[in-house]
């Protein structure tokens, strides 16, 4: 047989069926076993995040609040040059008010909330799976839905906080519409995604807080 390398995640498996093909029976394969655990897990892992999405979007609809992205949340790709991408690196929802309760104070307000799973050279704190969230103001009339959606769920990794669940704020300084594409405000945060075992986590570490902020800049901006 050639002593080329082979891929070193399928070496074991391939191993055995050199073994099976050259007449030495059939062997248990151990390493697929784990392959398909592996994938099992995985399977059931995206289960969970999709009941956590699902029960955030209730509560912020709740708040009126509604989903825009629909039941859109991630970027798959069927390209064979691309396997990375075969497997969601970050999952994403954002949301805006519904028009039954937006009269204009929250029409350039978003709610962000994703999760980031995998970044390629990230940052050497991020060590696991983080639940990213927070609320973006724009100046009026200003677009905000040419940014790709991981640029808004990236913000707490790429800006390196503490993901302790507190929020870092930004605000434009000089109240001018032409700094950073329009963004008047921004307060962003993150917590270890495994911190998050249940709908009242979620709802008392993001949703609260979240639909605070909202209110209070709604507000301020009703007065100003």
């Amino acid at each position: 047989m050639s002593s080329v390398r082979r891929p070193c995640v399928l070496y074991g498996a391939v191993e055995e069926l050199e073994h099976h093909l050259t007449g030495g029976g059939t062997l248990p394969s151990e390493t697929g076993k784990q392959i398909l655990s592996g994938l099992a897990e995985t399977s059931r892992f995206f289960g969970q995040v999709s009941q956590l999405m699902q029960a955030a979007d209730g509560m912020l609809a709740e708040e009126g609040w509604e989903a825009f992205s629909t039941n859109r949340c991630t970027d798959l790709t069927g390209s064979l040059l691309h396997p990375r991408r075969w497997m969601a690196q970050n999952i994403y929802r954002f949301y805006r008010l519904s028009d039954g309760e937006n009269t204009g104070a929250g029409d350039d307000i978003i709610i962000v909330l994703g999760v980031v799973l995998d970044r390629d050279g990230a940052w050497v704190g991020f060590q696991e799976p983080w639940l990213t969230f927070g609320l973006y103001q724009y100046f009026p009339g200003h677009n905000p839905w040419k940014f790709r959606w991981e640029d808004w769920i990236d913000v707490p990794l790429e800006n390196k906080v503490d993901p302790d669940g507190t929020f870092s704020t930004w605000d434009n300084p000089e109240n001018d519409p032409e700094i950073d594409e329009g963004l008047l405000h921004q307060a962003y945060g993150a917590v270890p995604l495994v911190s998050i075992q249940d709908a009242s986590d979620i709802k008392n570490t993001v949703v609260d807080p979240l639909i605070e902020i909202a209110q209070a800049r709604i507000a301020g901006f009703k007065g100003s």
